[in-house]
Protein backbone atom coordinates (compact mmCIF):
# COMPACT_ATOMS: atom_id res chain seq x y z
CA UNK A 1 0.00 0.00 0.00
CA UNK A 2 1.60 3.51 -0.23
CA UNK A 3 1.16 4.20 3.31
CA UNK A 4 3.82 1.49 3.64
CA UNK A 5 6.42 2.73 1.57
CA UNK A 6 8.50 5.97 0.36
CA UNK A 7 7.55 7.37 -3.12
CA UNK A 8 10.08 10.15 -4.66
CA UNK A 9 8.18 13.46 -4.68
CA UNK A 10 7.15 13.58 -7.83
CA UNK A 11 5.33 10.57 -8.01
CA UNK A 12 3.85 11.40 -4.71
CA UNK A 13 2.53 14.63 -6.29
CA UNK A 14 1.35 12.24 -9.06
CA UNK A 15 -0.39 10.18 -6.78
CA UNK A 16 -2.27 12.91 -5.19
CA UNK A 17 -3.27 15.03 -7.94
CA UNK A 18 -4.83 11.21 -9.80
CA UNK A 19 -6.32 10.74 -6.27
CA UNK A 20 -7.87 14.86 -6.13
CA UNK A 21 -9.25 13.91 -9.56
CA UNK A 22 -11.18 10.84 -9.04
CA UNK A 23 -12.55 12.73 -6.10
CA UNK A 24 -13.78 15.52 -7.77
CA UNK A 25 -15.04 14.20 -10.31
CA UNK A 26 -17.00 11.41 -8.14
CA UNK A 27 -18.25 14.10 -5.19
CA UNK A 28 -17.41 17.28 -6.63
CA UNK A 29 -14.99 20.37 -5.70
CA UNK A 30 -16.89 21.18 -2.74
CA UNK A 31 -16.59 18.20 -1.18
CA UNK A 32 -13.40 16.74 -2.24
CA UNK A 33 -11.69 17.87 0.98
CA UNK A 34 -7.92 17.15 1.74
CA UNK A 35 -8.57 14.64 4.22
CA UNK A 36 -11.08 12.95 1.81
CA UNK A 37 -8.12 13.23 -0.96
CA UNK A 38 -5.55 11.76 1.36
CA UNK A 39 -7.95 8.63 2.20
CA UNK A 40 -8.10 8.44 -1.90
CA UNK A 41 -4.77 7.94 -2.29
CA UNK A 42 -4.04 6.01 0.97
CA UNK A 43 -1.66 8.67 2.27
CA UNK A 44 -1.49 10.54 5.59
CA UNK A 45 -2.94 13.87 5.56
CA UNK A 46 0.68 15.16 6.64
CA UNK A 47 1.66 14.07 3.03
CA UNK A 48 -0.29 15.77 1.55
CA UNK A 49 0.34 18.45 2.65
CA UNK A 50 3.99 18.27 2.70
CA UNK A 51 3.25 17.82 -1.42
CA UNK A 52 0.49 20.89 -1.46
CA UNK A 53 0.44 23.47 0.83
CA UNK A 54 -3.13 23.24 0.83
CA UNK A 55 -5.94 22.17 -1.50
CA UNK A 56 -5.73 25.31 -3.65
CA UNK A 57 -2.15 24.37 -4.40
CA UNK A 58 -3.66 20.78 -5.13
CA UNK A 59 -6.46 21.87 -7.32
CA UNK A 60 -4.30 24.02 -9.43
CA UNK A 61 -1.85 21.03 -10.29
CA UNK A 62 -4.87 19.05 -11.27
CA UNK A 63 -5.66 21.57 -14.06
CA UNK A 64 -2.44 22.20 -14.76
CA UNK A 65 -1.53 18.07 -15.17
CA UNK A 66 -4.86 17.09 -17.62
CA UNK A 67 -4.25 19.60 -19.26
CA UNK A 68 -1.29 18.71 -20.43
CA UNK A 69 -2.15 15.21 -20.11
CA UNK A 70 -5.16 15.57 -22.54
CA UNK A 71 -2.96 17.39 -25.30
CA UNK A 72 -0.49 14.81 -25.13
CA UNK A 73 -3.13 11.71 -25.96
CA UNK A 74 -4.21 13.48 -28.74
CA UNK A 75 -0.99 15.08 -29.98
CA UNK A 76 0.22 11.10 -30.09
CA UNK A 77 -2.35 10.88 -32.94
CA UNK A 78 -0.87 13.45 -35.10
CA UNK A 79 1.08 11.93 -38.12
CA UNK A 80 3.70 14.24 -39.98
CA UNK A 81 2.93 16.07 -43.09
CA UNK A 82 -0.72 15.09 -42.53
CA UNK A 83 -1.80 18.24 -43.29
CA UNK A 84 -3.04 21.30 -40.88
CA UNK A 85 -6.48 20.66 -41.58
CA UNK A 86 -6.37 16.79 -40.96
CA UNK A 87 -4.50 17.20 -38.03
CA UNK A 88 -7.30 19.36 -36.78
CA UNK A 89 -9.66 16.69 -37.33
CA UNK A 90 -8.05 14.00 -35.04
CA UNK A 91 -7.34 16.63 -32.32
CA UNK A 92 -10.77 17.31 -32.25
CA UNK A 93 -11.82 13.34 -32.52
CA UNK A 94 -8.93 12.23 -29.99
CA UNK A 95 -10.84 14.45 -27.51
CA UNK A 96 -14.35 13.21 -28.19
CA UNK A 97 -13.33 9.57 -27.38
CA UNK A 98 -11.02 10.89 -24.06
CA UNK A 99 -14.21 12.17 -23.13
CA UNK A 100 -16.35 9.17 -23.80
CA UNK A 101 -13.61 7.29 -22.06
CA UNK A 102 -13.69 9.67 -19.11
CA UNK A 103 -16.65 11.73 -18.43
CA UNK A 104 -16.05 12.33 -14.55
CA UNK A 105 -12.69 13.38 -15.05
CA UNK A 106 -13.99 15.94 -18.13
CA UNK A 107 -16.85 16.99 -16.30
CA UNK A 108 -13.93 17.90 -13.27
CA UNK A 109 -11.62 19.45 -15.19
CA UNK A 110 -14.22 21.85 -16.53
CA UNK A 111 -15.38 22.24 -12.97
CA UNK A 112 -11.98 23.25 -11.78
CA UNK A 113 -11.79 25.43 -14.86
CA UNK A 114 -14.21 27.37 -13.68
CA UNK A 115 -13.60 27.22 -9.93
CA UNK A 116 -10.04 28.81 -11.02
CA UNK A 117 -11.78 31.52 -13.15
CA UNK A 118 -13.97 32.97 -9.68
CA UNK A 119 -11.49 32.48 -7.17
CA UNK A 120 -9.41 35.70 -6.98
CA UNK A 121 -6.03 33.85 -6.16
CA UNK A 122 -6.32 31.21 -8.86
CA UNK A 123 -7.53 33.20 -11.67
CA UNK A 124 -3.85 33.53 -13.17
CA UNK A 125 -3.65 30.53 -13.08
CA UNK A 126 -7.14 29.52 -15.40
CA UNK A 127 -5.35 32.31 -17.43
CA UNK A 128 -1.96 30.33 -17.51
CA UNK A 129 -4.21 26.95 -18.29
CA UNK A 130 -5.38 28.87 -21.30
CA UNK A 131 -2.14 30.07 -22.81
CA UNK A 132 -0.70 26.52 -21.88
CA UNK A 133 -2.88 24.93 -23.73
CA UNK A 134 -3.27 26.75 -26.66
CA UNK A 135 0.31 26.29 -27.05
CA UNK A 136 0.29 22.87 -26.82
CA UNK A 137 -2.71 22.18 -29.64
CA UNK A 138 -0.22 24.90 -31.76
CA UNK A 139 2.39 22.51 -31.30
CA UNK A 140 0.44 19.14 -32.48
CA UNK A 141 -0.95 21.41 -35.90
CA UNK A 142 2.36 21.91 -36.58
CA UNK A 143 3.62 18.62 -36.23
CA UNK A 144 1.01 17.68 -38.68
CA UNK A 145 1.64 20.42 -41.14
CA UNK A 146 3.13 19.89 -44.14
CA UNK A 147 5.27 22.88 -44.63
CA UNK A 148 5.95 25.68 -41.67
CA UNK A 149 3.49 27.60 -40.73
CA UNK A 150 3.45 31.25 -39.35
CA UNK A 151 3.26 31.09 -35.12
CA UNK A 152 0.24 33.32 -35.49
CA UNK A 153 -1.62 30.97 -37.80
CA UNK A 154 -0.95 28.01 -35.79
CA UNK A 155 -1.97 30.15 -32.56
CA UNK A 156 -5.22 31.06 -34.55
CA UNK A 157 -5.57 27.55 -35.64
CA UNK A 158 -5.15 25.98 -32.39
CA UNK A 159 -7.93 28.15 -31.12
CA UNK A 160 -10.34 27.30 -33.95
CA UNK A 161 -9.39 23.38 -32.36
CA UNK A 162 -10.17 24.63 -28.55
CA UNK A 163 -13.33 26.40 -29.35
CA UNK A 164 -15.11 23.19 -31.73
CA UNK A 165 -13.66 20.81 -28.80
CA UNK A 166 -15.11 22.66 -25.74
CA UNK A 167 -18.33 23.09 -27.82
CA UNK A 168 -18.70 19.49 -28.85
CA UNK A 169 -17.60 18.41 -25.31
CA UNK A 170 -20.28 20.11 -23.38
CA UNK A 171 -23.16 18.71 -25.42
CA UNK A 172 -21.72 15.50 -25.33
CA UNK A 173 -21.25 16.00 -21.01
CA UNK A 174 -24.75 17.06 -21.16
CA UNK A 175 -26.17 14.31 -23.00
CA UNK A 176 -23.90 11.85 -23.65
CA UNK A 177 -24.44 11.61 -27.68
CA UNK A 178 -21.16 11.05 -29.22
CA UNK A 179 -22.27 10.43 -32.75
CA UNK A 180 -23.51 13.73 -32.31
CA UNK A 181 -20.64 15.32 -31.21
CA UNK A 182 -19.15 14.05 -34.06
CA UNK A 183 -21.39 15.27 -36.84
CA UNK A 184 -21.03 19.05 -34.79
CA UNK A 185 -17.52 18.38 -34.91
CA UNK A 186 -17.08 17.38 -38.70
CA UNK A 187 -19.53 20.33 -39.44
CA UNK A 188 -17.56 23.11 -37.48
CA UNK A 189 -14.45 22.17 -39.32
CA UNK A 190 -15.66 21.70 -42.30
CA UNK A 191 -16.68 25.44 -42.63
CA UNK A 192 -13.24 25.94 -41.67
CA UNK A 193 -11.48 23.74 -43.51
CA UNK A 194 -10.66 25.60 -46.51
CA UNK A 195 -8.97 28.50 -44.40
CA UNK A 196 -7.40 25.20 -42.65
CA UNK A 197 -5.98 23.83 -45.76
CA UNK A 198 -4.28 26.69 -47.18
CA UNK A 199 -2.28 27.42 -44.16
CA UNK A 200 0.13 24.56 -45.15
CA UNK A 201 -1.32 23.69 -48.51
CA UNK A 202 0.71 23.78 -51.94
Amino acid sequence: MARGRHLPSSERRLQLIAAATRVIAREGLDRATTRRIAVEADVPLGSLHYAFPDKQALVAAVLDHWVVVSAGVAAERVRAGMGVAAAADVLVRAYIEELEDNPGEAAALYELVLWARRTPAATAVAARNVLDYEALVAEALAAGARRPVAVEHLREAAQLVITVADGVALQLLAGGDGARARRNADRLLGHAAGWLEALDGP
